[in-house]
C-alpha cells in the first residue's frame, strides 16, 4: 500500500525528492503524530465548524504544555539580555519590513507602532520571535555568532514547532474531512501541507507554519495588552499564555448607511492546557467566505500580572497560510475599527 502523502511527490523535478519524503516517514514520530491513528482526534465532537459558529474558535488537542512552553519563554529572556545590534542580526525582513511578515526577531515599542495609533488605538510594546525553519536555513551564521543563548532558544522553538506542524496538520484533514463533498475544501490539506508532515527536514516544502513566542512589556492594567484585530493568516492557533486574559467575539462594523453596528461582547476565554484554540483569520475567506474571522484582544488584569521586570505577559501562538499564499491584508483590514 503506498503510504499517505506519497502521490504529493509526483510532478517534482528534484530526483532526491522523494528520498528525503520517506526518510521523515522513518523519523521518530512526536507525541502528536502518535495520536494521528486515533477516529476520534482526527474527529472534534462538536465540529471544528460547529465550534467555529458557536464560540468563534475551536478547542484542540496539542502535546505542548505549559512546562514545555515555560522552558522555551526561560530561554527567550536569556536571548532577549543579549545586545541590540545581536538580536536584529536574526531577522529576515518582511514584504513591510522588520514587523507584520518577518521572522526572526522583532520589536514593537509605542515608538515605532505607527500603525495602532494611526487607527486611534494604544500602541503596543512587546518582544517576540518568529520561528518557522527558514529562519536556520538564512541564517545560520548570525546564529552561530550570537551564541549560546541564541541556539538554545532555536533548539526550542524547533522542537516546538515540529510538535506544533503535526496539531496543525492532524487540524486541517479534520477540517476538510467534515467538509467532504464540498470542493471549496477539496484538497485542503495538500494546500497546506504540500509534502505532509516534514519535521523542518531540510529539502522538504515546509508549510507556511510561524510560530510566534512573544512577551508583552508592562501595560496600563486599564489598557488593552493586544488591541482588537483580526489574524491576518488563514487560521491561527492561541496555544499557551502566561495568565488568562485572552477575549474573543465581533469587530463593530458600518452597515450600508454608514452606521455602527453594535457588537459583540468580547467574551473571557479559558483555555485548558494540553489544548490550543483554533480560529479563522482574514485568509480564510479565499476558502469559505461564509465563514468570519475571529474578532479577539488581550486584557491583562494587574492580579494576573507576572512581574518580572518590565514583563507582565507572555504568550506562544501558530499562524497558519497557504503554501502559496494569496495576497495579505492590510493593516486596516486586520485592525479595523475600534469596537
Amino acid at each position: 500500500m503506498v503510504p499517505r502523502g506519497l502521490e504529493r511527490l509526483r510532478g517534482t523535478d528534484d530526483p532526491h525528492h522523494a528520498e528525503r519524503f520517506l526518510h521523515t516517514l522513518l523519523l521518530p514520530k512526536t507525541r502528536t503524530e502518535q495520536r494521528l491513528a486515533s477516529a476520534e482526534a482526527l474527529s472534534p465532537t462538536p465540529s471544528i465548524t460547529e465550534q467555529w459558529r458557536d464560540s468563534r474558535y475551536a478547542k484542540v488537542e496539542t502535546s505542548i504544555s505549559r512546562d514545555d512552553v515555560e522552558q522555551a519563554v526561560g530561554v527567550f529572556r536569556d536571548f532577549l539580555a543579549l545586545p541590540a545590534e545581536t538580536k536584529v542580526s536574526i531577522s529576515i525582513p518582511g514584504p513591510q519590513g522588520r514587523g507584520k511578515g518577518s521572522l526572526g526577531y522583532v520589536e514593537r515599542t509605542p515608538e515605532t507602532d505607527a500603525n495602532e495609533t494611526a487607527l486611534g488605538k494604544d500602541p503596543e510594546h512587546k518582544e517576540y520571535f518568529h520561528y518557522h525553519p527558514s529562519v536556520e536555513a538564512q541564517l545560520p551564521e548570525e546564529i552561530r555568532r550570537a551564541g549560546g543563548a541564541a541556539e538554545k532558544l532555536i533548539a526550542q522553538l524547533r522542537a516546538l514547532w515540529i510538535e506544533m506542524e503535526a496539531v496543525a496538520y492532524r487540524t486541517i484533514v479534520a477540517l476538510e474531512a467534515e467538509h467532504a463533498g464540498d470542493p471549496r475544501y477539496e484538497g485542503l490539506t495538500n494546500r497546506f501541507f504540500p509534502d505532509g508532515i516534514t519535521r523542518g527536514e531540510p529539502g522538504l516544502r515546509h508549510p507556511k507554519l510561524t510560530l510566534r513566542l512573544m512577551i508583552y512589556k508592562k501595560v496600563d492594567a486599564e489598557k488593552l495588552a493586544a488591541n482588537g484585530h483580526y489574524d491576518a493568516g488563514a487560521f491561527a492557533f492561541a496555544v499557551c499564555e502566561s495568565a488568562p486574559g485572552l477575549m474573543v467575539g465581533t469587530q463593530a462594523v458600518k452597515d450600508e448607511t454608514g452606521a455602527v453596528t453594535t457588537p459583540e461582547a468580547l467574551t473571557p476565554v479559558e483555555r485548558p492546557d494540553g489544548t490550543a484554540l483554533f480560529w479563522p483569520g482574514t485568509g480564510f475567506k479565499n476558502i469559505d467566505p461564509t465563514i468570519p474571522p475571529t474578532w479577539h484582544a488581550v486584557k491583562q488584569h494587574t492580579k494576573d500580572e507576572v512581574k518580572l521586570g518590565e514583563e507582565n505577559r507572555w504568550v506562544l501562538v501558530a499562524f497558519l497560510n497557504e503554501f502559496e499564499e494569496p495576497g495579505a491584508p492590510t493593516i486596516a483590514e486586520t485592525h479595523g475599527l475600534r469596537a
